[in-house]
């Protein structure tokens, strides 16, 4: 491996961001490829791949991530510390906003939300807004 090579700021911040974002997708590859996903009722994922091909899927994300550790090391690239709290929060804002934004209020952009559905929908929404913050109020707890 070669020494490590000084780049101007700017440009090390921009090494940094992609080596993270490989690193989270190399993650999410490993993660999905090993089946530990967690119960979903909308996303189902079918397997495509044999066992063989599976571990040689392995095998190349291991080399990916290798020549990842090289990049990092090469470039002196900085590592970032995100706490659960705010990875947790930062779901939880997500889902909040796209709950609110699926009032039938706001539906009326796809089309008019005939009545009767009206009050199903934001009964529906309520209850998992009432749940989310439920889900932030435990959060918030650690925070304090």
């Amino acid at each position: 491996m070669s020494s490590k090579v000084e780049l101007p700021p700017a440009h090390k911040r921009s090494l940094s961001v992609v080596a993270r974002s490989i690193e989270d997708s190399l993650n999410d590859i490993a993660t999905r490829l090993q089946g530990n996903l967690a119960d979903s009722l909308l996303h189902r994922i079918e397997h495509s791949y044999t066992d063989q091909e599976r571990q040689q899927i392995f095998k190349a994300v291991e080399g990916v991530r290798e020549a990842l550790v090289e990049l990092i090391l090469e470039f002196d690239l900085d590592t970032s510390t995100v706490f659960e709290s705010q990875i947790l929060s930062a779901h939880c804002s997500h889902i909040w906003t796209l709950l609110q934004d699926s009032r039938s209020d706001k539906l009326k952009s796809y089309g008019e939300v005939p009545e009767e559905s009206r009050a199903s929908i934001d009964t529906a929404i309520d209850k998992m807004l009432d749940r989310m913050g439920q889900l932030q109020n435990v959060s918030a707890k650690h925070e304090q």
